[in-house]
């Protein structure tokens, strides 16, 4: 696979150099405090940061290989973030190897453009990397290293014996979660997917407003915050026309029949809160509780615009169209005050300028 042909000039090549020099020096300080403390969410985040500029501006110079190399390792570090994964042994230092040697090919290319064996070979290994199996993922790693630096000091690890750490336990928790999701979201046509792009809205929105609420926390209830659909009649949730006011009251028991579902989960009492007040608005005229303002937790916050902001562009069962982007955000800005929060608005703002931009 030959690179592109964008040309470069001498100056930029030395700018985006220098940049991807810093940006190793500021994956390893992350990787320090990660070290020191895995479950630091800033200095993961930070991480995620800086790996995401390196794919982009490897792009931006034309290094669309060495590019796709970084995007399958930000894939990796973005499913350890949200908790799909947990943090292995021997990732760290296979960023450092792999951002290292990305420096030394990009120099190459950029000054002889042309096809890389060198770079074809690591595409490969990192690729055959993203298809292993969570289970033997550690292992993986390693052998991975060993191949890119066989002078290097990595040994391959034995099976652990089955442990289970509080890290460990919320990312099992979190993939039987999204498990939930799927089954979930099968009841009606209308819904598969929908749990996908609510959890990018809610952690963009999260993220804009340096991450106030507890990013797996957010991923659980966005996974769950409708679970208490699945145990109301399902003519309930596909009806096509008004429902009677005992439908519409059994409905409205959705939040609080997960919120009891979700409190019984140990170390999830944040999320259970937020999968609570979803349905709750700032002027009181919510459910179950009626709570208003500061009442309201902040992830339900994000959940409530997320949610109707992914309902107003779907089809629905109840209505034929579904509405155009711009007019869903005016109409989510059209209720600041009554039912959203109004500095939770403004980063939702934020987020949907940049996504359809």
């Amino acid at each position: 696979m030959s690179e592109s042909s964008i040309e470069v000039d001498e100056e930029t090549i030395k700018d985006f150099l220098g940049e991807l020099t810093d940006a190793y020096d500021n994956m390893s300080d992350a990787l320090v405090r990660i070290d020191d403390a895995p479950d630091d969410r800033s200095a993961i985040d930070e991480l995620f940061r800086v790996v995401h500029s390196i794919k982009s501006n490897l792009r931006m110079v034309g290094l669309e290989q060495l590019s796709e190399i970084i995007h399958m390792l930000e894939d990796i570090l973005d499913a350890i973030r949200h908790g799909h994964l947990h943090h292995v042994a021997g990732f760290n230092d296979l960023l450092l190897l792999v951002v290292a040697q990305i420096r030394e090919l990009s120099a190459q290319q950029l000054s002889s453009p042309g096809e890389s064996a060198e770079s074809g070979q690591l595409h490969t290994l990192i690729h055959t990397l993203t298809d292993t199996d969570p289970a033997h993922l550690q292992q993986r790693v390693i052998e991975t290293l060993q191949q890119i630096d066989p002078n290097g000091d990595y040994e391959v690890a034995e099976s652990p014996q089955p442990t289970r750490s509080d890290s460990t336990a919320q990312s099992a928790d979190i993939a039987f979660f999204f498990e939930l999701s799927q089954q979930i979201e099968s009841v009606t046509p209308f819904w598969p997917g929908r749990s996908t792009r609510l959890l990018d809205l809610c952690l963009s929105m999260n993220e804009a407003a340096d991450n106030p609420v507890d990013e797996v926390q957010l991923t659980a209830a966005v996974y769950l915050y409708d679970i208490g659909m699945s145990f109301l009649p399902i003519e309930i949730a596909t009806k096509g026309e008004p429902l009677s006011d005992e439908e519409s009251a059994q409905l409205k028991g959705h939040s609080r029949i997960g919120y009891e579902w979700m409190r019984r989960m140990s170390g999830w009492e944040s999320a259970a809160e937020m999968i609570h007040h979803h349905h709750e608005r700032l002027d009181g005229s919510g459910y179950p509780q009626q709570l208003n303002g500061e009442q309201i937790c902040e992830g339900a916050k994000i959940i409530a615009i997320a949610d109707t902001f992914v309902a107003m562009i779907s089809n629905r069962c109840y209505r034929e169209h579904k509405r155009p982007i711009m007019r869903a955000v005016l109409e989510i800005n059209s209720h600041i005050g009554s039912q959203f929060d109004k500095q939770w608005v403004a980063h939702f703002n934020q987020v949907v300028k940049a996504k359809i931009t």
